[in-house]
């Protein structure tokens, strides 16, 4: 028999809609442990019946925090219901429009990363949201699946996923999931690059072994009438090439790539869900190393646009990759262009850990994809970009720098992208905080997250 357990949400001490049975026992546990019923606290009530568990979620009046309590409120019931090992949970006082979010955010909290493991083996735990049903269940499977997918490629270790590599696991997901006939991939590889004039991406490439390539996927439904392009930062790994990081920097920067994963999951789930209009996304993949033939501080390359960059820092490298991406991009006459990128450690000292940065100048852009966050229960922040960023990056011998002063870097690097849009309306996302965490917090795993592909998706679908 299996061993049950009742679990209830809680926006406040007034346990609001409980079911009469558990109120008088609950009561008493929110006087006992002083319960305010906020994001974060979870109690194992042992009184009564039954065991039962309480979760906090309140506290927060604005759309995306109430999300985001919600996937905490997942991980911490299901690190609770392993701890104790319960195999089934009942779940109470969910919204019904937040069920979606927390089934998903409950299939994620069953992802474990380990080399050399086959399957997760992660405890098993069955779940059933009372305000849910199979068809919620269903999609919101598929989405954590398709995360989960992106967190093991965020994870992985450098050694591998090679640009080669990684590719190869992109159409192999591609193949697994039964795809391949609505989602077409081609690999630009370091001959086309250059055929190309992509000498951004090529640059940044040079001082490894392993060649940079961009990767593209295209899905086109048919009768489609809009077209969204979403472009990622692959660097599979960031040693700051010539301007070496430190160790502390260097650590966690197989995680560089991060964007490439999560515009790819993107992708992936507007095939499978079978979106009406046309996806394309673009991935650049690349290795900073120190090699013999790493590109040098001074250096000035000619991008794809045509426009000179000199190169004063070869630690801001993601810029100058995403340079020829854009370009590529917009080349496609898209009616919204979104990239991703863990770009700039100035996004996470203005904004913490927790939030991503959006930067773009087309207003209605912003409020779709701060719709689609608050949706999906990912923080973001709209920040500023304007010509007293723009004008740090005039270059003395080129067009252009790759970086400005110390002030204002997250706006600066945006303003760098800007110079390679011309009217296709475009939004750039730094999530360099939110991506990936570095040690386990309450109701918050290290690693990979999964960040911004919920978001993507839902903004994708609203454009229908």
């Amino acid at each position: 028999m299996k061993k049950n357990i009742t679990a209830w949400l809680i926006d406040g001490p007034e346990l609001k809609n409980v079911p009469k049975e558990y109120k008088a026992i609950w009561a008493k546990a929110v006087e006992e442990y002083k319960l305010k019923g906020r994001a974060g606290e979870i109690v194992l009530v042992l009184d009564g019946i039954s065991p039962s568990i309480l979760v906090g979620i309140g506290g927060d009046n604005n759309e995306c925090d109430k999300m985001r309590a919600m996937k905490e409120a997942a991980q911490l019931l299901y690190e609770t219901a392993s701890k104790h090992k319960f195999e089934r949970i009942e779940i109470g006082g969910a919204p019904k429009t937040a069920c979606g979010l927390l089934e998903e955010a409950l299939f994620d909290a069953e992802y474990k990363f380990k080399v050399g493991n086959k399957e997760n083996n992660k405890t098993k735990i069955e779940f059933k949201i009372i305000n849910s049903n199979a068809s919620i269940k269903k999609r919101a499977k598929e989405i954590s699946s398709v995360k989960s997918f992106a967190r093991t490629l965020v994870d992985m270790p450098p050694s591998h996923k090679s640009p080669n590599k990684f590719a190869a696991v992109i159409r192999s997901e591609i193949k697994k999931r039964k795809l391949d006939r609505k989602i077409k991939m081609t690999i630009w590889d370091k001959n086309k690059l250059e055929k190309e004039k992509c000498n951004g991406i090529l640059a940044v490439g040079k001082g490894s072994a392993n060649p940079p390539m961009i990767l593209r996927l295209d899905y086109v439904p048919r009768g489609a009438k809009g077209k969204i392009v979403l472009v990622g930062k692959g660097l599979i790994f960031d040693s700051g090439g010539l301007n070496l990081k430190t160790y502390e920097g260097m650590k966690t920067m197989k995680c560089d790539m991060a964007g490439a994963a999560t515009v790819i999951g993107a992708g992936i789930l507007a095939a499978y869900f079978g979106i009406k209009n046309s996806v394309t996304v673009f991935a650049g993949l690349a290795e900073n190393m120190p090699g013999n033939a790493a590109f040098k501080p001074g250096d000035v390359i000619e991008t794809r646009a045509g426009k000179t960059v000199e190169v004063l820092n070869t630690d801001a490298e993601g810029r100058l990759v995403l340079a020829d991406l854009l370009n590529l991009a917009e080349a496609e006459k898209p009616n919204a262009i979104i990239d991703a990128a863990t770009l700039t450690g100035a996004c996470v000292v203005a904004l913490g850990e927790e939030y991503a940065g959006l930067f773009s100048k087309d207003a209605k852009l912003s409020e779709s994809i701060i719709r689609a966050a608050e949706q999906s229960g990912e923080a973001i922040w709209r920040m500023p970009m304007g010509r007293d960023f723009k004008e740090k990056l005039k270059g003395d011998i080129s067009d252009l720098k790759n970086i400005g002063n110390r002030y204002g870097g997250a706006s600066t690097a945006a303003e760098f992208l800007d110079e390679f849009i011309d009217r296709t309306p475009w939004a750039h996302l730094d999530i360099a905080g939110p991506a990936f965490r570095e040690g386990k917090g309450k109701g918050r795993p290290n690693g990979a997250t999964g960040f911004g592909i919920g978001m993507l998706l839902r903004f994708i679908e609203e454009r229908q």
